[in-house]
């Protein structure tokens, strides 16, 4: 991939290569160092989990990244340039494919494919929406779950797939074959981040009241690592001590 947007960088006319997010409420992070076969935090989430091989990894990509020419940009830059068809490959959510195919159609073909893993026992962070129900009132309690029932089932799930590109929570929305197997048939690239729905896992919220501050913490240190000024190492080592002061002991 690298190689390819490389190639593609060296034609000019202001053509941007390959971009991948760094800057994103720490999506890109948690999802390399799973890509790698790390985890944030131990099991019980005791002890940080991200200082090992994976996260190692993670960081040094990023910082190879920007040496083999990733463009300056910031997540809404990239995607800008994305839509605009002057960036050619961009790592980043399925939530924003139907919107960028809108942009492609008339313009340029769009592609869709899978996040590179070290194996297919890695586990990929899902991210996401919920639904909460916060009235005591009896009829609108049944009004309320009746609505959430219809949004997490086949019908709601179809609904929510064709606007965005979301993975979909429900099985049965994407085993029905009039539904989103339909769907999924005359549209193949929607189908593929949901290839992935065996290896996905939680986003990982960091305990205690700081996970805020924390997420912007990993920002910081992609940041230093993307522009430059910082070895992945040591970033890696400056970031687990940024963020232990910030988890509850």
């Amino acid at each position: 991939m690298i190689a390819l947007g490389k190639k593609i960088g060296a034609l000019g006319e202001g053509t941007g290569g390959l971009y991948v997010e760094y800057t994103n409420n720490g999506w890109s992070f948690q999802t390399l160092v799973g890509a790698f076969g790390g985890r944030m935090m131990s099991e019980d989430e005791k002890q940080i989990a991200f200082d090992g091989p994976a996260g190692l990894q993670a960081l040094q990509l990023l910082q190879r990244l920007a040496r083999e020419g990733q463009p300056a940009f910031n997540t809404e830059q990239a995607r800008q340039a994305f839509r605009a068809g002057t960036l050619e490959i961009l790592f980043t959510a399925s939530s924003l494919l139907t919107g960028f195919q809108q942009s492609a159609t008339g313009n340029f073909e769009l592609k869709v494919g899978s996040l590179p893993v070290s194996s297919m026992t890695d586990r990929l962070p899902a991210g996401g929406n919920g639904m909460v129900m916060l009235t005591d009132d009896p009829d609108r309690q049944k009004a309320c779950w009746e609505y959430m029932k219809f949004a997490a089932g086949p019908a709601g799930q179809t609904i929510m797939v064709e606007a965005t590109g979301y993975v979909p929570v429900s099985l049965a929305a994407i085993n029905d074959p009039a539904g989103l197997g339909k769907f999924f048939d005359k549209h193949p690239e929607h189908r593929v981040a949901s290839e992935r729905i065996a290896m996905m896992t939680g986003w990982f919220s960091f305990p205690g009241e700081n996970n805020s501050r924390i997420i912007k913490t990993i920002e910081d240190h992609c940041y230093l690592v993307v522009a430059q000024k910082q070895d992945p190492a040591t970033a890696l080592s400056s970031l687990r001590k940024d963020v232990d002061a910030l988890l509850p002991h």
